[in-house]
């Protein structure tokens, strides 16, 4: 289930630093991942093929991030723009733009690397649309936690975010509107108003009153989209173990809480020293 909750946004440098983390978390879940195909799929290590697609959603990652803090920084709280005011809000609606064309591309990314692992080795790349295709008139892989987590993740969310990626690419933008704080020294940019419409967010009791700014709307977009692809990375280390083909792991992780394991430690350092 999407949160619909902008309020946590409130802080930002809490906010940031919380999603920094879950960014974190899924290139920490991605890699083992890899290391779970390797070891119960296809006993090989080094995949040029998986190498490829995790440096690629990892780029997706850093630029969603990196135009966020372009955004963010048009316009900060802390202190004054270096941006004349008339120029603030084209610029973030610019930025807030390319957080939706990043994001959207990481979703087709995702779905590729998804797809090479549940398709068993295929060469054939499916974009996100394709993939949800796929999976629906698939029973075994729909009957699945992946399966079922593309399919409820595409309705809730992902097909809605394509959605207005088209909105903005091929019919009409997106405009922010903006107004000044209570003693008219900071300018306020809201959030574009289709998005909310797009997400059904406008209808929530909590905002219908208040004002979403464009950088709540920036990280909800982000937040939400990093939790989607962590449990999706999850779903696919279940699907990978209740799938294996392998009975030995290529790689032994080693856990050094064992007694055992650390006296093997010792024992070899001892005879190497």
């Amino acid at each position: 289930m999407i949160d619909l909750n902008l309020n946590r946004y409130e802080n930002h440098e809490e906010a940031l630093i919380k999603i920094l983390k879950e960014s974190y978390e899924l290139d920490y879940i991605l890699n083992e991942v890899d290391i779970n195909y390797a070891n119960k799929i296809t006993g090989e290590l080094e995949n040029e093929i998986t190498n490829q697609f995790l440096k690629a959603i990892s780029y997706r990652m850093e630029s969603i991030l990196f135009h966020y803090n372009l955004l963010y920084n048009i316009n900060p709280k802390e202190y004054d723009s270096s941006f004349p005011q008339d120029e603030i809000s084209i610029r973030q609606n610019c930025l807030f733009d390319s957080i939706i064309f990043h994001t959207a591309s990481l979703f087709d990314y995702f779905s590729s690397f998804i797809w090479y692992i549940i398709g068993d080795n295929t060469s054939e790349k499916k974009l996100w649309n394709s993939l949800a295709k796929t999976v629906r008139g698939n029973n075994e892989i729909k009957k699945s936690k992946i399966g079922f987590l593309i399919d409820s993740f595409d309705r809730e969310w992902i097909c809605r975010l394509f959605d207005y990626r088209a909105e903005l690419i091929h019919y009409k933008d997106d405009w922010a509107n903006e107004t000044y704080t209570i003693d008219k020294r900071k300018l306020v940019i809201h959030s574009p108003e289709k998005i909310l419409k797009f997400f059904r967010i406008h209808k929530k009791n909590e905002i219908q009153n208040t004002i979403v700014t464009i950088e709540q709307i920036s990280l909800w977009v982000i937040e939400n989209s990093i939790i989607i692809c962590i449990e999706l990375a999850d779903a696919l280390n279940i699907y990978i173990n209740d799938n294996r083909k392998r009975n030995s792991d290529v790689i032994q992780i080693r856990d050094f809480n064992d007694p055992e394991v650390m006296n093997e430690i010792i024992d070899k350092i001892k005879k190497n020293t």
